[in-house]
């Protein structure tokens, strides 16, 4: 099994219906964990469709990231109750573009001399 072109931090983001009281929100979790938990709750944006609230709610709890934050979100997944966001540092994002670029630049030079 080769390992994964990115790797790090999920946010799993999930969607609060309304309540006699709230509006309807995103709630965004990561389980650094067993411990510790962060969370941030966002509400609901009518004017953006649901996959953009819910990646509002990522971006929300990245902004509040309590370490050194350097990440990007580089992937998205989803199931019947949830987003699942990918993150990973910029520095991998980095080395990950310069391998690709590297792999592309010698199948190029193969492709030409063959």
């Amino acid at each position: 099994m080769t390992s994964p072109a990115f790797a790090g931090p999920v946010i799993v983001t999930r969607y609060l219906g309304p309540t006699d009281y709230k509006g309807s929100r995103v709630v965004a979790t990561h389980k650094r964990d067993g411990e510790t938990t962060w969370r941030r709750v966002i509400d609901w944006d009518h004017a953006l469709n649901g996959p953009e609230n819910h990646a509002a709610a990522a971006a929300a709890l990245l902004q509040a990231w309590p370490y050194d934050n350097d990440l990007e979100i580089v992937g998205r997944g989803h199931d019947h109750e949830a987003y699942f966001w990918i993150c990973c540092s910029r520095w991998q994002i980095e080395q990950q573009g310069q391998q690709c670029l590297a792999a592309i630049i010698n199948a190029s030079r193969q492709e030409v001399s063959a």
